[in-house]
């Protein structure tokens, strides 16, 4: 097991969560090639591993050899199952006890040119997610949501999960949040007509180690250009502000609401030291790892309709931190994370 992620588990294991919850069971996590899926197998293979408990963790993912490929070092004896399943598709009814529901386009490109498919993962995915939690009766599920449900909030008061602002229907981007939005009722239907025992949390944006290097979105395009000392290019004038989140801080999160957090509560999730508009984390960036030799470009030419309106997003992350919770790296830290594991 490498270093970071030894004391990453050592962190979470520290916040005095009910793991042990966790001795013999079986965790299905989708979209296990993602980010925060993938760094969740990765986690909980290797808390069970730790602590002998017999962990069983099934990987899903539309490509079973590249979950394969990533996870094989923390696959210990098989205690991780891969299953190739297509989100949109009814799943094989098999009795799990836990459900992390990860699985969800996340490129803003993708919103544009594939809306449709987005829509379709989103709430299809879920729904059949949903079903599979019905049939089999498992001990919890954890819906991840999107801070991005809020809509478009102008004002910096911290957001509550009913304080949501306005989305525009008719605006293709907008297949994203209204999935997100579509999808976290779903969960409160389920939960309200079937018991079934969902949790959804609202993540800020989460990012750390094990960003692919070519990822196209902007905190890792900040980065890459700092690194090849290139300037850093903005189309817009990154007055957005929101609050950032460490992958691992993510993990313990989850973790958290789905071991203690209140069946049919909505829980946000992110680093509130990290409140930060686009553009002062671009000059964050190349202040301290830019070595002097880049600047920010502001470049209003291209089209934007692929960026969410400007927004403040402030997130109420007190009833999360109730449950034992709490962040562990910055945004500087988080990037020198990024820069190690890479």
């Amino acid at each position: 097991m490498n270093n970071m992620l030894n004391n990453d588990i050592e962190k979470i294991q520290e916040m005095n969560l009910p793991l042990e919850l966790l001795k013999n069971k079986k965790i299905l996590v989708t979209g296990a090639t993602g980010l925060i899926g993938s760094m969740l197998c990765r986690t909980l293979s290797e808390i069970g591993a730790k602590n002998s408990w017999n962990i069983t963790v099934y990987a899903m993912a539309r490509n079973k050899e590249k979950a394969k490929k990533m996870l094989n070092d923390v696959d210990h004896n098989g205690n991780i199952v891969y299953w190739e399943r297509n989100l949109t598709e009814p799943f094989i009814e098999e009795h799990v006890d836990y459900i992390i529901h990860t699985a969800c386009p996340t490129a803003s490109n993708t919103f544009i040119s594939q809306p449709v498919e987005t829509i379709q993962a989103i709430v299809t995915g879920t729904m059949n997610v949903l079903e599979l939690a019905k049939k089999t009766q498992c001990d919890s599920v954890v819906y991840l949501s999107s801070m991005e449900a809020y809509g478009q909030i102008l004002h910096e008061n911290e957001l509550k999960p009913e304080d949501v602002g306005y989305i525009n229907p008719l605006s293709l981007r907008s297949c994203y949040p209204e999935g997100k939005r579509i999808a976290e009722n779903l969960c409160i239907s389920y939960f309200s007509e079937y018991q079934v025992p969902v949790k959804i949390v609202r993540l800020a944006q989460t990012f750390g180690p094990g960003i692919p290097s070519d990822d196209g979105r902007v905190f890792a395009q900040f980065i890459r250009s700092a690194i090849n000392e290139k300037d850093i290019v903005m189309f817009t004038e990154g007055g957005s502000k929101r609050m950032y989140l460490d992958t691992m801080d993510a993990v313990s999160a989850i973790l958290a609401i789905m071991l203690k957090g209140k069946d049919g509560e909505v829980y946000n999730a992110g680093n509130k030291d990290t409140y930060s508009s686009i553009k002062e984390m671009a000059e964050l960036v190349i202040r301290e790892f830019g070595n002097g030799k880049c600047k920010l470009v502001i470049d209003r030419s291209k089209d934007v309709g692929q960026y969410p309106p400007d927004n403040m997003l402030k997130l109420d992350v007190k009833p999360l931190m109730e449950l034992g919770w709490h962040a562990h790296y910055d945004l500087k830290d988080i990037y020198k994370r990024m820069i190690e594991k890479n």
